[in-house]
């Protein structure tokens, strides 16, 4: 399993997707098409967009060796992030656990506000 997901990554379909996908250039294309279509005001579609372009910077920050050009395809410019999520080598025991606490912890909060939601929902 380990080989096929490592022989898809390496795949030139793939490659280019991911390239694109973590491109300031091809973010402010579509949010340029979104805004222009959809207007200034916070909906779905602008929403989504800065969903990726959080994804964007904390790929940014967080991609050491495996990181991607950042204003591709007009450059192929790599920036290379301080911490890798994976790679020991660059703090990435670290952060797993640190996700790892956080991921925890937001979801503690999430099941608390739900029950908490439910039993003023009861007692009305």
């Amino acid at each position: 399993m380990h080989e096929m997901a490592h022989a898809l990554f390496a795949h030139p379909v793939v490659e280019v997707l991911r390239q694109a996908g973590h491109s300031f250039a091809v973010w402010m294309i579509f949010y340029g098409m979104v805004v222009f279509f959809k207007g200034w005001k916070l909906n779905r579609w602008t929403g989504f967009l800065y969903g990726w372009l959080g994804h964007i910077v904390i790929d940014l920050l967080t991609h050491v060796e495996d990181a991607v050009p950042v204003f591709y395809p007009f450059s192929l410019k790599v920036i290379r992030g301080p911490i890798s999520y994976w790679d020991d080598d660059y703090y990435g025991d670290v952060f797993s656990l640190v996700n790892g606490i956080l991921m925890a912890a937001a979801l503690l909060w999430i099941l608390i506000k739900k029950v908490n939601a439910n039993r003023k929902k009861r007692s009305l």
